[in-house]
């Protein structure tokens, strides 16, 4: 990374908030980096994680029952 024009504490600022990102984004398997930029100095690193699930589970009997729907678009009343 370039870093002329800039002293030996901004280019220390500049090496840790972009190890913050590499770590942030090396330990994301599915999700979100964004670096918040305030006048042209990164101020805030945001992660948003998800969790993918390869073959949801289905909920067991007994919870919440939602009306199903049948060919005649009608909701029928098993629930």
């Amino acid at each position: 990374m370039k870093t002329t024009g800039i002293n030996s504490a901004e280019n220390e600022q500049v090496e840790s908030w972009l190890d913050i990102v590499r770590r942030q984004v090396g330990s994301l398997d599915f999700g979100v980096v964004q670096i918040v930029v305030h006048d042209t100095r990164v101020v805030q690193i945001e992660r948003t994680e998800k969790i993918r699930l390869e073959n949801p589970v289905r909920p067991q009997t007994g919870g919440t029952h939602f009306a199903r729907q049948t060919s005649g678009g009608r909701h029928s009343n098993n629930g």
